[in-house]
């Protein structure tokens, strides 16, 4: 790229944009991304706290101490 951008007065870039094989995606770090972005998305979702609150509440209506509470295996 340093070549490229040193002498850009001389690069024919159409030549440069159809050329599939000159840039390589990262799949994996992309994959990671949409991955984390939708990981993120979700657990806003399933911790919100009137998610928690309604789990709470039936888990104490029904016997449960506070001490004892795991939302996460609910």
């Amino acid at each position: 790229m340093y070549i490229f951008e040193k002498n850009i007065d001389t690069v024919y870039h159409k030549n440069l944009q159809q050329n599939p094989s000159l840039f390589e995606f990262d799949y994996i770090k992309m994959s990671m991304i949409r991955i984390n972005t939708i990981y993120h998305e979700l657990i806003s979702v399933v911790f919100h706290p009137d998610k928690v609150k309604l789990a709470l509440d039936y888990h104490l209506d029904n016997g449960g101490n506070i001490e004892d509470f795991d939302f996460v295996s609910l």
